[in-house]
């Protein structure tokens, strides 16, 4: 496959060359243009399957490079860059069939995602031919419309007629079939705000998609692999076949350490015990349902085997939950103490204090304290650790004297921190010292985040109504304000600016700085005089 990249920055242009690994996506010839009438050039003389043009140039813009190239009957991808956000932009590019539109600034994994989705989508109009019988939309499209079916195979009651309609389309020699023993993987991705605007939700799905199918079957494209949004959240689920327990749990474990580690996602996954096709809406349906109201679970891998021991306790409500909760609201630790003390007593002159009554206090008392803390916007996982943590929580379980103390610790460490977070002035002076000592450094909102102990959605929201501006806003102004600074050393070449204020894609430092000074850092340098 071949690629044009078209953009009048030459910088810009040499960055993309560089920065992505096109061996990797099987790119093997990469054209320039630094204009559209040198785009359309290169396209009348070439084969090009995947154009990359910026859409603010002198003389035409990218758009109507894209409008020139649909109306030549050219069928290959076209992928947009702007540093703006234009929603009429958006709607050109769309209607004119552009794959991906990215708003600069961009990084160098955001860019070959959305080349990574332009070769999936030419390798598979290539695979058209083998499914011309279901016909011409369904052979273009064979593995969206199986994923397509997996979804409303998980999300909706079991159809025999549907199912004998489409069995084709799944059964196979690596397909599904009604009597096969299946496993589904399924996982709940939350905290993706940050990621959906870094990507756009649509291609977000098709990251996980890829990364999730790359990780539990060795291909980018496994039909077996979804993404998709059920009651407002946000869920991958993966069906396996013939894969041992073992190998499927520590797959599955590296796929919510990539998405934490690389998208600052958190994931909450399952494996389901072994089912068949028919069962698969019964098995996602509850374990969907545990992951949304188990706080316990967040953030965790769990088998649907450990579910059956948590179901047994919920049966059975130890505590008067409407009254500790008010009591929590209330602040009265002494109240809750003694609503604790008062079921415990009760329940011991009925059936005694086992081991197994005091696990279900402590889970019942940890919903009631999360779900308080949750409704805040307080990560309570973030601050409730360490090893005096740790050693309450575990011997909670031992008797009566131990479970209140390990409440009353749990109550000292909410109420405090609950404290600190109610003095929001303060706390907003600290998160802007925090920026302020760490912008060189590769943080974002989630980081920000952890380090005070808030959700990123919580913090985005208390950050803009005291401020008025986005936190990734005041981040970036920070790096870009050192930036001219260390720009007048003419020691420094721009590389080594862009590295010292935590960006180290060169492409993305300069189209932030073009972004918040109306030029890049080059033309910077020049106006002030500063030579190498």
């Amino acid at each position: 496959m071949n690629i044009l990249i078209v953009d009048d920055d030459k910088i810009i242009v040499d960055a993309i060359e560089t920065t992505v690994n096109w061996s990797d996506l099987g790119i093997e010839e990469i054209y320039r243009a630094y204009n559209v009438d040198m785009a359309e050039r290169v396209l009348e003389s070439h084969l090009v399957h995947i154009v990359v043009s910026d859409i603010e140039m002198p003389g035409n813009t990218g758009l109507a490079l894209l409008k020139w190239y649909r109306e030549k009957g050219y069928d290959g991808e076209f992928l947009l860059l702007t540093c703006h956000e234009n929603f009429s932009y958006a709607a050109d590019a769309l209607r004119m069939q552009a794959t991906e539109y990215l708003l600069k600034p961009f990084d160098r994994e955001q860019l070959e995602a959305a080349l990574k989705k332009c070769v999936l989508r030419i390798r598979e109009r290539y695979k058209s031919k083998k499914y011309e019988e279901y016909g011409v939309w369904a052979a273009d499209n064979h593995i969206e419309l199986q994923r397509s079916i997996l979804v409303k195979l998980l999300t909706q009651p079991f159809d025999e007629s549907y199912f004998d309609r489409n069995e084709k389309l799944i059964d196979g020699e690596s397909g599904l079939n009604r009597e096969q023993d299946i496993v589904l993987f399924i996982s709940r991705i939350t905290d993706a705000e940050e990621a959906a605007e870094q990507y756009g939700r649509s291609l977000l799905r098709f990251i996980l998609i890829n990364i999730c199918s790359e990780l539990l079957f060795d291909t980018p494209d496994s039909m077996f692999t979804v993404c998709f949004e059920n009651q407002n959240e946000l869920f991958a689920a993966a069906v396996c076949q013939n894969m041992r327990e073992k190998e499927l749990t520590e797959r599955a474990e590296k796929f919510a350490e990539y998405c934490r580690d690389r998208l600052h996602l958190t994931i909450t996954s399952c494996i389901s015990e072994r089912c068949r096709i028919p069962d698969m809406y019964e098995k996602f349906n509850r374990i969907s349902k545990r992951m949304l109201s188990d706080i316990m679970i967040y953030g965790k891998f769990v088998s649907e085997k450990q579910f059956a021991e948590y179901e047994n306790m919920d049966e059975v409500s130890f505590l008067e939950i409407d009254e500790l909760k008010r009591y929590l609201d209330q602040k009265d630790k002494a109240g809750f103490l003694n609503s604790i003390k008062k079921s415990m007593m009760k329940l011991k002159r009925q059936a005694g204090a086992d081991a197994k009554m005091l696990m279900s206090l402590k889970r019942e008392v940890q919903q009631v304290c999360y779900a308080h803390l949750t409704e805040r916007g307080i990560q309570a996982y973030k601050f409730m650790n360490g090893d005096k943590f740790y050693r309450l929580e575990k011997n909670a379980e031992r008797s009566i004297v131990d479970i209140i103390r390990y409440v009353t610790y749990l109550l000292d460490s909410m109420f405090d921190y609950e404290e600190e977070i109610q003095k929001s002035h303060t706390l907003l002076e600290r998160i802007n010292a925090f920026i302020r000592e760490h912008y060189m450094e590769n943080i974002s909102r989630n980081e920000v985040a952890e380090e005070f102990c808030l959700t990123p959605e919580y913090l985005s929201k208390m950050y803009k109504k005291k401020t008025g501006m986005r936190i990734q806003d005041y981040i970036n102004e920070n790096r870009i304000s050192q930036a001219k600074r260390l720009l007048e050393n003419p020691d420094m070449s721009v590389s080594d600016v862009a590295v010292a204020v935590g960006m180290d894609n060169f492409s993305y430092f300069s189209t932030l700085f073009r972004k918040y000074t109306g030029m890049t850092p080059v033309e910077y340098r020049k106006q002030r005089g500063t030579s190498f």
